[in-house]
């Protein structure tokens, strides 16, 4: 039995509007592979982003906890 199209395209939808470190990426931030010269800091970067999700009423996604690095 086939996933009907209607399924499909609200799931992608749900996908997209969930998805507020992508949207966050996508609208706030210039990105430039291979460029050194644009530079965050990682604190700077993590600051913007919950702001952004503050702003939108959305919960940031928690940040990883690296090794070492707590």
């Amino acid at each position: 039995m086939r996933t009907p199209e209607m399924f499909l395209a609200a799931t992608e939808q749900y996908a997209r509007d969930e998805d507020s470190m992508g949207r966050f990426v996508a609208d706030e931030c210039h990105l430039a592979p291979g460029n050194d010269l644009v530079q965050i800091r990682t604190g700077q970067l993590r600051a913007a982003y919950e702001q952004m999700c503050r702003e939108l009423g959305d919960e940031p996604v928690s940040a990883p906890v690296h090794p070492g690095c707590a």
